[in-house]
């Protein structure tokens, strides 16, 4: 007697024969959008421990940090930073963060150091930052070409 497969005995489809030309996979949405893939380099900016200051109401950056701040702004960018502020997006790194997107102020201070105020108040709170953890910025720019931080956090003890 010879050994015969029935249909109901054969493998399922396998994932290259499920979909024809008319029915193409799920895609990703943001392709629709013209976000790049993959996403824009993140340059490292600063790093900064806490001091009850930074973890309640701004975040002051060390001088050291000013050249590699300044050089990832355009000049219309840094002129803003020195004569005023200039409106920074911000979020939290998405696997320690709220996920809120934060409208901050970076100014340039007449010492060499720079500010990061007007929303940074909340971002802390929110985040339960305190005096003792640490925070470094990455920048990018979006979609749009506008200059972008992303706050990452190292807990203290």
């Amino acid at each position: 007697m010879e050994a015969t497969r029935s249909p109901q005995f054969l493998p399922p489809k396998s994932i290259i024969t499920q979909f024809d030309a008319t029915n193409f996979p799920p895609q990703n949405p943001n392709h629709k959008v013209g976000f790049p893939i993959p996403a824009p380099p993140l340059r490292f900016l600063f790093w900064k421990s806490l001091s009850r200051t930074d973890a309640t109401s701004r975040l002051s950056i060390n001088e050291r940090f000013r050249p590699g701040m300044m050089g990832a702004l355009t000049a219309a960018e840094r002129r803003s930073v020195e004569t005023e502020f200039l409106g920074v997006p911000t979020t939290m790194d998405e696997m320690l963060g709220d996920n809120t997107r934060y409208q901050l102020r970076l100014k340039g201070k007449t010492a060499g150091a720079m500010v990061l105020q007007k929303e940074w108040k909340d971002l802390a709170i929110r985040n339960g930052l305190v005096e003792g953890d640490a925070v470094g910025g990455y920048g990018y720019r979006n979609h749009l070409g506008q200059f972008c931080l992303i706050i990452s956090v190292v807990r203290g003890e």
